[in-house]
């Protein structure tokens, strides 16, 4: 794919006016492009862990934001309508915001680091942790956030 998640926006124009008029379930809607904005087969933030990491590995270890989110997407194989999901009424697209979190969570349970404005280095931990202990990982920082909470 070439260029941003973005540029796919204008295959919009193609839809008919009734298509983009109405949602999955035939209710209407209050835009004609409110269909680009949620998008269910988005991967969420927990899902993205490891091919961030992914990601990170193959950019060397370390990257900007968008050369990761750049590589994930050249790795992953999502969908058009993955790719130009909208999140909310922003400009950004679900999954970079998806990605953003996903960094986040990677920080908090120490797989990343974070040198430098808008640049990400895989730490030890993350570099040899499988999807599926980042996931655990993830689940018992949350769990710990919210027995902090009360």
């Amino acid at each position: 794919m070439n260029g941003h998640p973005c540029t796919l926006l204008p295959f919009a124009h193609s839809i008919s006016t009734h298509q983009m008029a109405r949602s999955a379930k035939g209710t209407a809607r209050s835009s004609r492009y409110d269909w680009l904005m949620v998008d269910p087969s988005v991967p969420k933030q927990y899902e993205l862990l490891g091919p961030t990491i992914e990601a990170l590995l193959a950019l060397g270890g370390s990257a900007a934001i968008h050369a990761i989110n750049k590589k994930v997407i050249e790795q992953q194989s999502y969908s058009p309508r993955q790719l130009a999901a909208l999140h909310g009424v922003g400009k950004g697209t679900e999954l970079a915001y998806q990605l953003a979190w996903a960094r986040t969570i990677l920080h908090k349970i120490g797989a990343v680091t974070n040198p430098r404005r808008g640049v990400w280095a895989v730490t030890e931990y993350g570099q040899n942790a499988t999807d599926s202990q980042l996931i655990d990982a993830f689940r018992n920082w949350a769990k710990s956030r919210l027995n902090t909470a009360k």
